[in-house]
Formats: C-alpha cells, structure tokens, sequence
C-alpha cells in the first residue's frame, strides 16, 4: 500500500463516525502514518477532540443525535479547538450541503464510497497545508517578541541615553557660561566623565551586538597575567560592592596557572558584566567569584545571595534584547544585551555560560574559557603564590615612565587636536599639530619627527593617502593612525597601507601611554623624591578640606533641586577622594548618600533620610 507524503512527526487524526465500517476502513488507510483514534458519537467525538489534540478531523455529516454540521459549530466555539481543521465524511451529492458546511469552516469533503488513492492524496495535501500553516504561526509569534523586545530595547535605551545626556549638556552648558566655577566645576567635569563612560558602557554594547549579529566580532588570543586580571576586575567593581554594602570573595581553588592564553579584554568584559549582574540583583549578603581549572577549562563562577531567576526566566535571559521581565528594566536598567553578549564570548573563547538560580535565594553564572596556559606559566598552588605575582607586577609598575621626542600630529576635530596635544605636552613631548593630511605631508618634510600620529577621515586630504605620500618621499619614521574604526580587518588594513600601529577612539590613556612609550623609549629609572611626595600630599589635603564647603552646596543644590542622579555621582566622587586623603568620617557619610540617592531615583521616599545624613556630612565638614 502507498504511504502517505506527510511530514516524518506523526500528524494527529480524529475520526468522527457512528458506522463502524467506516471507522475501520479509515483507520487501516491513515494508521501507519498517523495517530489515529476515533470517536462513534459528536459528544464521545468532543471529548476524544479536548484530550487528544488533532491535527485534523474527519467528521461525518449523517450521525444520530447530533449532526456533522452542528457538532462543527460546537468545535468552532471551543476556544482550544476552534482552529482545528475538519474535512467532512459524506454520502450527500448535494451542491447546498457542500456550500453549508464550507461555510460553517470546513475544509474539505470526502466522498462515500471511499477511494483509497483520493482518500489518502487529498488528506496528505490539508496535512501538508495544516503543517505549513503552523509553521507561519510559530514564525509570525516568534517574529511578533522579537519585535516587541527591540521595541522595549529601543524604549529602554532611549531613556538610559538620554539620562547621562541630560547631565553632559546641562554642565557643559553651565560651564561654557561661567555659571559655576571653584570645586563646584571640578564636579560638573566628574558628572559629564562618569555620564561620558556610562554612555561609552551602552555604545559598546550596541556596537557589539552589531557585530555578532553580522558575524564580525573579532577576539585575539595573546598570554596575560591571571592574577593580574582578576585584580584588575575586583578593583572595576569594589566601588559598587562598597556603595552597597555587601560582601565580597575572590575564592581560588588552587591550583591555577599564573598566565592564560585568551582575549583579556573580553574575558575582563564577561566578568565584571556577570559581577555588576549580581550586584544589581543582590540587596543584602555577598557576592562571590570562583575560579578554578579543571577538565581543561578555566572556570569562573559568581554566586550571589539576589533575587534569583525562576526556570521561566532562565530560559531567555541569555536572548538578545531580552531581561528576566519588564519590572527588571524599569527598576535596574540596562541593556538587556549583557548576558547575550557574554554567552556568545564565552562561547567563542571555547566554552559556554550558564546559570542555576533558585528564586529568593541567589544565582549561580558559571562561565568557562579554554585553558590554554601560556609558555611562561607557573602554577600558583596557594594564597602566597598568587600574592607575589600580583606583587611582582606592581613593582614593575611603579616607576614612572619618562617620555621625549617630537610627535607631528593630525586631527581635523579641533577639540579632539587640543585633547591630544594636551596630554601629549604634559608628558613632555614636543608637539606639531595639523589638520589634515596635506598639511602633515607639508609638515613632515619641513622637520624630522619621531613619531606621527594620524586620523585617518579628514578633509583636503586622509590619513592613509598621506602616509602613502610619506613613504613615496621616503620618510619612513613610525606612524600610528588614530581611528574610531577598530575591527580587525580594519586595522589590518592600516597596516598594509603602512601605518606602524594603530589607536582606537576614544583614546584610552593608558594605552595611549603604552604605544607612545613603544615607539619613543622609556627611562625606568626616573623616580619623584619621596619628601616631596610627602610635603605635596599634605598640601593636597589642605586644599582638599578648603574645598569641602563648596562642594557640600553643590550637593546640596542638587538635593533641593531633586537630582538624584546628580547627587549619586557628587556623592561617589567625594567618598573616593576623601578616602584618598585618609578622611574616613567624610567618605562613610557620602558613601551613605551615594546609596540613598541611588534608591530615591526609585522612591522619593528615601529623601527624609538622604537630608539627615547631608546634615550631619555638614556638620563633620565644619569641624574640621
């Protein structure tokens, strides 16, 4: 017997019949390639229809008690069967009892006496279109959340862009206009950084999804210091763990390699997300990172005591675009694309990211990376070893590095050429700027220089056509071009049209410090007196506490006006400065109002506490 061509799961069939010779017949032809179970009244039919579930129907019109077209009419009306599809069995010929049960939401008709051949090749072919049309359905529900998420996405990020932006504008507005000045500006300048690197935080991750979704996301693989980078992580996210006041530990399941072979920087990204995660979500006890080695894996697990994650939930938290639920975006923020990211990093650094989570008691990320260690790697066995890498590693860092030589530089961004030649004169460089290409070819030939660094986009003339022209002129001193455009096959590109190096935008200073002292040398040797640092820490901290009423009125201003926002982050500043000059009474108190301010950005009902505490920030200040 020919088998039908359907799909190769199963299709669910009910048949509806009071003759038992039909049921029979129909049985034997559809039973080795579908579920068949059947039914020889409308209400046994109806019943078998809520429990079993059918793909399609087969129901006969002629049956006592309840018709065919009626017990259709009760199917239609049953919110679980009502898109069912149903193909009449009958023995009628007529045109009008045809068009009535069409219109009543049928499919189709098969005729008695049956034909085996049409009675299989016209139910293969609704099965065929049932199929498809669930298929569409789940794509167009599918396609609906994926909308509704980007719209959520869309809305969220309007808000958290627009938030640090109202902060940029309204101070750099303020201070374009000499309208606050003394420690007052020192703050606006600390509130458009911090809002800056806020914004810089989601642009980076909207740029990184960008990237993944085109499949153009590029890791490298170079060695670094484990220790090193797990302190770097710690020292990003100690300030958050002290704001709230939660416990934190770094536990090391020895042994572990002293130096990794992967992406630090992204492996650096996946942490301190996973970190920020748990502390957003963890109100009172700790958080905890793990790590340790094993099974060739480097495993890093951080368990916090938060609100944990139900099953539901773990199921699309690590989708793009997506948080636990909507309440969650409303009262913590973010992007929702951390943990997506953080998957597919992890994914590509040879391991994987997962979660267990119980509700009300914490959550457990466990993230893994390929243990590859490098040449010079040690195995660090206890809690002493671990400290004389960390320790090691600042003693190289210790010494300041002194700078010389002559840098021709050129950026058409007027304010971003003043930014760089600042910070190239303070460390001590002598510096030419142009801005264009043109000018740096003119430049180039009048003087020598050491080292050129170039925008590639400028008018009149780019950055890879007058370097091109440099190296026809024979100048072949080093160049690094200075680009916002920091993909891998981009800068693969610079090199090839004869840049030496390259630096990303924004410019980050320490590498920029880094590359400047690859092409120009360094003098380790260069130390500052330590007397001197004495005698100016002292003059510091008499400046610091002469500063100390201005910028209790700006925090109070900010109180008064209601800017939460504006508060969180004076208060943030002030509780690390003055625990830099040892006064620790200042820096508890604004780490208080840091916390309180960041909770009445949610309810306004924590401003009555927030003003007992600026209170008593007043009267410490006054006593000093």
């Amino acid at each position: 017997m020919a088998r039908l061509n359907i799909s190769p799961e199963k299709p669910r069939i009910l048949i509806i019949d009071d003759e038992k010779s039909n049921l029979k017949i129909l049985t034997d032809l559809l039973s080795t390639d579908a579920d068949v179970s059947v039914a020889k009244s409308a209400e046994q039919g109806l019943w078998k229809a809520k429990k079993f579930q059918p793909d399609l129907i087969l129901l006969d019109i002629i049956m006592p008690d309840v018709d065919g077209f009626e017990t259709l009419k009760r199917l239609k009306n049953e919110p679980d069967l009502n898109e069912v599809s149903v193909i009449f069995i009958t023995g009628l010929d007529t045109a009008d009892n045809e068009k009535y049960g069409l219109d009543l939401g049928a499919l189709d008709y098969i005729r008695k006496p049956f034909n085996a051949a049409v009675v299989k090749s016209r139910i293969a072919t609704h099965l065929k279109l049932i199929q498809q049309t669930k298929e569409l359905r789940k794509l167009s529900v599918k396609l609906r959340e994926a909308d509704e998420a980007k719209s959520r996405f869309l809305a969220n990020m309007s808000h958290e862009i627009r938030t640090p932006l109202t902060s940029i504008i309204g101070y750099a507005e303020l201070l374009k206009k000499n309208e606050i000045s003394g420690m007052a500006s020192e703050q606006a300048v600390d509130i458009i950084a911090t809002s800056g690197n806020h914004l810089l935080n989601l642009i980076n991750d909207i740029l990184d999804i960008s990237k993944i979704e085109a499949e153009k996301l590029e890791l490298e693989s170079v060695s670094c210091l484990l220790p090193v980078l797990l302190e770097e992580v710690f020292a990003l996210i100690k300030p958050k763990i002290e704001l709230k006041k939660l416990g934190f530990d770094l536990e090391l399941q020895f042994p572990i390699p002293s130096h990794i072979i992967t992406d630090p920087t992204r492996l650096k990204q996946v942490l301190i997300n996973l970190l920020n995660n748990a502390i957003k979500f963890t109100e009172k006890g700790s958080v905890k990172l793990i790590v340790c080695a094993s099974n060739e894996l480097m495993k890093f697990n951080v368990v916090d005591t938060g609100v944990g994650i139900s099953k539901e939930q773990q199921a699309r938290i690590f989708s793009a675009f997506e948080q636990a639920d909507v309440s969650v975006t409303r009262q913590f923020g973010g992007t929702g694309l951390g943990l997506n990211i953080s998957k597919y990093l992890t994914t590509r650094l040879g391991g994987d990211l997962s979660v267990s989570s119980v509700p009300g008691v914490g959550s457990d990320f466990e993230a893994s990376i390929t243990l590859c260690p490098g040449d010079e790697a040690q195995s660090i066995n206890n809690e002493t070893d671990y400290a004389k890498v960390i320790h090691s590693q600042k003693v190289r860092q210790a010494t300041n590095v002194q700078l010389s030589g002559k840098i021709l530089l050129a950026e058409d961004q007027k304010e971003l050429r003043m930014l760089l030649t600042m910070m190239l004169s303070k460390l001590g460089l002598d510096v030419t700027a142009v801005e264009n290409g043109l000018q740096l070819v003119q430049q180039a030939q009048l003087q020598d220089y050491d080292l050129v660094l170039s925008d590639i986009h400028m008018p009149e003339m780019g950055g890879e056509e007058a370097i091109a022209l440099l190296l026809d002129a024979g100048i072949n001193v080093p160049t690094i071009a200075l680009t916002a455009n920091a993909m891998k096959h981009e800068v693969e590109n610079y090199l090839n049209k004869g840049f030496t190096d390259h630096l990303s935008k924004p410019i980050q200073r320490n590498e920029f410090i880094r590359k400047l002292a690859l092409y120009l040398g360094k003098d380790d040797d260069v130390k500052v007196d330590s007397e001197f640092q004495d005698d100016m820490k002292v003059r510091f901290v008499e400046q610091f506490k002469n500063s100390l009423p201005s910028r209790l009125e700006v925090l109070e201003n900010a109180f008064f006006a209601q800017d939460w926002r504006a508060m969180t982050l004076l208060a943030h500043s002030l509780k690390g400065s003055s625990l830099s000059f040892s006064l620790h009474q200042i820096s508890e108190l604004s780490m208080d109002i840091e916390a309180l301010a960041t909770a009445a950005e949610v309810n306004n009902s924590r401003a009555n506490e927030l003003a007992d505490v600026l209170l008593k920030l007043k009267s410490v200040i006054e006593e000093l």
